[in-house]
């Protein structure tokens, strides 16, 4: 998690990472669902840069970190809030995805029918 300027921006690693003083890591116990931790934190990134102190940049500690509350329901719930959640994730690329390929087209149907090099007939 970004402790530094983009507050609260976070991911997920599957292997050991070494972090500069912007990041944290959160060893994640066998009661948390890594996924689910992924997203509650995604939902509380508003809260963590609003207590953020700020000088030159943003900024949060361990101090502040440290002791923040996390809604945790049973593991089992964990796994399918986040099922559900990353579900929906991957919909959302993929409509992204099929949305900027027709925004592409369309930018260039619209260059062929200005430029003339398409012609309309009238009817």
């Amino acid at each position: 998690m970004t402790i530094a300027a983009n507050i609260g921006d976070i991911t997920i690693s599957n292997f050991d990472v070494t972090f500069p003083d912007s990041l944290v890591g959160i060893n994640v116990s066998k009661a948390i669902d890594n996924s689910f931790l992924f997203y509650f934190l995604q939902t509380r990134k508003h809260h963590l840069n609003s207590i953020a102190t700020e000088s030159a940049q943003k900024n949060i500690n361990l101090e502040v970190l440290n002791p923040y509350k996390i809604i945790l329901p049973p593991l089992d719930e964990q796994k399918r809030i986040a099922a559900v959640l990353i579900t929906l994730d991957e919909k959302i690329a993929k409509e992204t995805e099929v949305s900027k390929k027709l925004t592409a087209m369309k930018k260039g149907l619209m260059h062929d029918l200005l430029t003339g090099a398409v012609r309309t007939t009238e009817k």
